[in-house]
């Protein structure tokens, strides 16, 4: 008996539970694909992932549709089943070095040749972004065709304009030439025996981050990831501390934070999906406004809950907030046991502070707090 092919994954009733924040288009001149090299409830639980969404849709003329690696068959995308080797270009967020293996096996299920040697110019431009691309791309050199460092506000416009006056094979010279691009077939110093030259990330600046519309927050809110029902909203970018061992202390620039004007009218855009908001950053409690922010949302009747706190930001006036708001825990990293080894890593706090802290936590009632 021969045997059948894997069916495709039925998205239906993960688009039956989803609520977009605003309605986005469903057709346009031109079609991106957006992969996440994971399942749909890791991928919808990336503000990241979500925020590219958006943007896309943004531009005149462009939609996206999504990828995960549910199911077994060849994948096919949320919004309409089209198959991933269908696009001009897939675009991969890649947050975890695990993740490498699904990336190729996604290529490989929609038969795109897994070696960017082999594709032809009728093939899939492969783009891979994320924190993996920002701290080392050389391990998937031999597989993407270009790699976005930076964010997405200041690459994704230089890919989707390329996307839309070139060829295959012209979209990666014209990339090759701009800043915030590593693209192999041309910066290869391996190949020649010379150094790899220092990349040139494009973060977002300071003042931008001061500008109206570079505010991320959550596109769909869905039952279906770990943060369940939630909207999420970006409080900051980088971290005040220089732990040794963190990439995002060196790798995501000096702390800087969103201004509460916008974060708190981002609100508005969530009340009519949900009344759950988390808030997330490296370092969420060290916003300057912070507690404003958890007592203005907990009087418009959200529930608030934070990513992890940073010890020295756990004070009474944001435990207050976060208690008011019915969150009953608390994340803090205190990374190792000893004052010592916590001295050598750059984070000098010791034991001492660390159980006071812990003491406030649950003198303030909460019930579960995470190391």
């Amino acid at each position: 008996m021969k045997k059948s092919a894997p069916r495709s994954h039925d998205w239906s009733p993960f688009r039956a539970d989803e609520r977009p924040v605003e309605r986005l288009p469903q057709h346009g001149k031109h079609r991106f694909a957006r992969a996440y090299a994971n399942t749909y409830h890791v991928a919808m639980s990336s503000l990241a992932f979500q925020r590219v969404y958006e943007l896309v849709h943004r531009r005149p003329d462009w939609v996206c549709e999504r990828f995960f690696t549910d199911g077994a068959g060849t994948p096919v995308s949320v919004e309409q089943g089209r198959s991933l080797n269908e696009f001009g270009c897939v675009a991969f967020s890649v947050s975890f070095e695990e993740d490498y293996v699904n990336l190729l096996q996604m290529l490989d299920r929609a038969r795109i040749p897994l070696r960017r040697r082999d594709r032809g110019p009728w093939d899939p431009l492969i783009v891979m972004g994320g924190s993996c691309a920002l701290i080392n791309p050389l391990p998937m050199a031999e597989f993407v065709d270009v790699f976005a460092l930076g964010a997405a506000e200041n690459v994704l416009p230089d890919l989707l304009a390329a996307l839309e006056e070139a060829g295959r094979e012209g979209v990666i010279e014209r990339l090759a030439a701009l800043p915030g691009f590593y693209v192999p077939e041309h910066h290869c110093p391996e190949e020649d025996g010379d150094e790899l030259p220092k990349l040139e990330k494009r973060e977002l600046s300071e003042e931008q981050m001061r500008e109206p519309g570079h505010l991320p927050t959550t596109a769909i809110v869905t039952p279906r990831t770990e943060f369940s029902e939630k909207f999420l909203i970006e409080m900051s970018r980088g971290c005040p501390e220089k732990c040794r061992y963190c990439w995002a202390t060196f790798g995501m620039g000096k702390f800087r934070w969103h201004p509460a004007e916008y974060i708190l009218g981002a609100l508005e855009r969530a009340r009519p999906v949900t009344d759950q908001l988390g808030f997330v950053a490296t370092a969420v409690g060290d916003h300057p406004e912070i507690e404003r922010i958890l007592r203005e949302a907990n009087g418009m009747g959200f529930r608030t809950s934070v990513s992890s706190i940073r010890i020295p930001a756990v004070t009474e006036g944001v435990l207050d907030a976060l208690h008011a708001s019915g969150d009953r825990s608390i994340t803090l990293a205190p990374e190792t046991g000893t004052d010592e080894l916590r001295r050598k890593m750059g984070k000098p706090i010791p034991n001492s502070v660390l159980l006071e802290k812990i003491r406030l936590i649950f003198r303030h009632g909460f019930t579960q707090l995470k190391l």
